[in-house]
Order: structure tokens, then C-alpha cells, then sequence
């Protein structure tokens, strides 16, 4: 996968920073990049509410229902098998469950 431009990283980083993650500034940001993108938000529990509406078509969406605001503290196997499963989808390559998942 090719890395992102300096600019992209400008862009995203700003639109990060908004009163209210994500929106039009975010799928903006988001839009010059090529590389598959995963944007994950904590459920009901988390603190931020996210407005991530019309993405860019390499951008997911992924929601973690008892991720609230610390997914790796709160859900760490849910993360962790919905990252792998964002990689295996974006290299094709499938990852060895077993080996992965050795320290749960």
C-alpha cells in the first residue's frame, strides 16, 4: 500500500481536531486517500459522538457496541479481531487466527 502524502496527513489531522469529529471536513480529508480506511467508533458508551456521513468509498465504518470511549481497555478481543479482519481484507491475506489470538 503506498503511504500517505504530507498534505492528506494535514488535512486529516485538522479535520480531527473539529468541534464535532468527523462530517464534512473528515470525508474531505479523507478523499485524496487511496489507501482502505477504518474509522471505529465505541458504541453508546463512547463519549464522542461521531458525524461520519457520505465517507469517500475506501473509508468503513465500524461501530463496537460495548467499545465505549477505550475499545483497547474496554473490548480488546472485539478490537483486535475487527482490525485483523480490516487487514486481511485490505492485503488479502488471511491472518492465523490461532497464533493471533494465542494471549486471550
Amino acid at each position: 500500500l503506498a503511504s500517505p502524502s504530507p498534505a492528506s496527513l494535514a488535512s486529516l489531522s485538522r479535520a480531527l481536531t473539529q468541534p464535532k469529529l468527523g462530517g464534512a471536513a473528515l470525508a474531505t480529508a479523507l478523499s485524496p486517500l487511496s489507501q482502505p480506511t477504518l474509522l471505529i467508533h465505541g458504541g453508546e458508551r463512547d463519549i464522542v459522538t461521531p458525524n461520519w456521513t457520505e465517507m469517500p468509498p475506501t473509508v468503513q465504518y465500524k461501530t463496537l457496541d460495548d467499545g465505549g470511549h477505550l475499545p483497547f481497555v474496554e473490548t480488546p478481543e472485539t478490537l483486535s479481531r475487527t482490525l485483523l479482519d480490516f487487514f486481511d481484507a485490505a492485503d488479502g491475506v488471511v491472518s492465523s487466527r490461532e497464533l493471533k489470538f494465542a494471549f486471550f
